[in-house]
């Protein structure tokens, strides 16, 4: 057999090999468009869910004060002074709410918001239901 040709072998290697090597290739090329579209999809949807949570903290901010200056100087009256105990703590609540990325829950912290907001809206004697459609997480 001469040296310059090639091992029959080696061919039938390379012909029967082909499709694993097209399937590898094509499955590298589907994850990483799968990864890049994932990552945009992803990002969209978090500026979504961000967005909403945010008009929603900005509605608590707005509300309670709004309601302080309705209660501005109430003293003496026991159902005042506590609606103004409960907007304060709202008015903390939602003003500490975290704005950037965090690993803390989210979900927990939104939930509590909108627990104190119900209670100040059952305290003031009116309806609790926030105008933007709220969804659970």
């Amino acid at each position: 057999m001469e040296d310059n040709q090639p091992d029959i072998n080696n061919l039938f290697d390379s012909i029967v090999l082909s499709e694993d090597k097209w399937v590898g290739e094509g499955y590298l090329e589907g994850y990483r468009a799968g990864e890049r579209e994932g990552s945009r999809e992803g990002e969209r949807l978090g500026r979504q869910r961000g967005h909403k949570i945010g008009v929603e903290i900005g509605f608590y901010l707005g509300f309670v004060e709004q309601w302080r200056q309705v209660y501005k100087g109430e003293v003496g009256d026991k159902r005042k002074e506590r609606v103004i105990v409960a907007l304060d703590r709202l008015g903390d609540l939602a003003g500490c709410f975290p704005q950037v990325n965090s690993k803390e829950e989210l979900g927990d912290r939104l939930e509590t918001v909108r627990a104190k907001f119900k209670l100040v809206c059952s305290l003031l004697k009116i309806n609790s239901e926030f105008g933007i459609s709220s969804s659970n997480w």
